[in-house]
């Protein structure tokens, strides 16, 4: 049972908040073996020493994947058709499980970023009011953010084309602080972005923020015994709670403390990896200077491996009730996606230099589909 079946079964068993309780044990595990041998071993050794579950760490480095590629590429389903790299993660366990340490291991370099983004800023803040003219407004690029009000979010995206994650260490404080001032917009907003659509966004400065391809990709975590809550008011009805990748390990137990200590590779490995990710797509720009996404067409083999897949599907949605139809057309959604992260990933893993003209292969589409059946 994925984590999101699981999940669809506790809506349809609590009355309450309270009345959520750990389901049985689902049979398939992390697939970990899924994402390129490097990462395979830095998660192995994370495990080793952190003894945190799996599921975590896979989340934790497909968020940080997703949100260094950014809107440098989507990949091309049909003329006009494209998906993003948006993935929104949500990492299920106890109080205490290790869920938010495994997220900041994970996004470790990606606040390296922000702190290498931030010192540029006060560089160019200090060069500017050096200078007689003052110079041009300084914009402050950003990777990270953890404010999810849709005036902050606007304002940095404006100045941001290449995408954000947001980082909310618990993902109920991001659903609930949605509608608190707009009667539904937010929630509304957050369901296009989630598609990457076009935001037109007047603040309550009354100045117009125009976003032609906002990218946010999510990351947080979340107690069992409080899931009912993101299915409060209109979330399940309008798809917003299908489209969140739940990482629930199976049946967990805090383990013992070790003296494992990490490996000082490990982190300098996987570093350089969403460094490497990060800075080789650049994506192109237009002639007003914003970021036109690359599209990546998938292999001939590729297209056979995800049209059947499809066809499994959609004739399991056809024998489903509403709320798993939607659920499953999400997931369907995030095998395409997922296997954009998968390629980017394997190709910065195995070394290629070449960016132009790449295809989405037939191997890295067959671990999209698995790592889609696993969520």
């Amino acid at each position: 049972m994925s984590a999101q079946s699981r999940f669809n079964s506790h809506l349809n068993t609590a009355q309450t908040a309270n009345e959520v309780q750990l389901q049985p044990k689902r049979t398939n595990a992390a697939p970990i073996y899924l994402l390129p041998a490097k990462i395979q071993d830095i998660v192995a050794d994370w495990v080793a020493c952190f003894q945190l579950p799996e599921d975590f760490y896979l989340a934790g480095v497909l968020a940080a994947a997703s949100a260094a590629i950014g809107n440098s590429y989507r990949i091309r389903i049909k003329e006009g058709h494209s998906e993003p790299a948006i993935l929104w993660p949500v990492l299920v366990g106890p109080s205490s499980a290790g869920k938010t340490p495994a997220i900041n291991t994970c996004l470790a370099p990606l606040k390296e970023i922000e702190i290498a983004y931030w010192r540029e800023y006060v560089l160019k803040q200090a060069e500017n009011a050096a200078s007689e003219d003052k110079g041009e407004k300084v914009i402050r690029r950003k990777i990270i953010i953890n404010n999810s009000t849709m005036e902050a979010l606007a304002t940095v995206l404006a100045g941001n084309d290449k995408g954000l994650l947001l980082y909310m260490d618990e993902i109920l404080g991001w659903v609930e602080s949605m509608n608190q001032y707009r009667g539904g917009g937010d929630e509304q907003a957050w369901l296009s972005f989630f598609s990457g659509e076009l935001l037109n966004h007047v603040r309550l400065s009354r100045d117009e923020v125009f976003v032609e391809r906002p990218f946010v990709s999510v990351i947080g975590g979340i107690q069992p015994g409080v899931l009912q809550s993101l299915a409060a008011g209109s979330r399940k009805k309008n798809g917003f709670l299908f489209r969140l990748l739940f990482a629930w390990p199976e049946n967990f137990s805090r383990p013992y403390p070790n003296d494992r200590e990490l490996n000082p590779q490990t982190t300098t490995d996987y570093a350089e990896i969403i460094r490497e990710l990060h800075a080789q797509t650049v994506g192109n720009m237009d002639s007003d200077g914003a970021m036109i996404p690359e599209e990546l067409e998938m292999a001939d083999d590729a297209k056979d491996v995800f049209s059947a897949w499809q066809k499994v599907l959609i004739d399991r949605q056809n024998d489903s009730d509403e709320d798993e139809v939607s659920m499953l057309g999400k997931i369907e959604t995030y095998a395409k996606r997922l296997a954009l992260v998968i390629e980017l990933l394997n190709r910065v893993c195995d070394g290629f230099d070449v960016w132009a003209s790449i295809q989405i292969t037939k191997r890295s589409m067959i671990a999209a589909v698995r790592l889609a059946d696993y969520f």
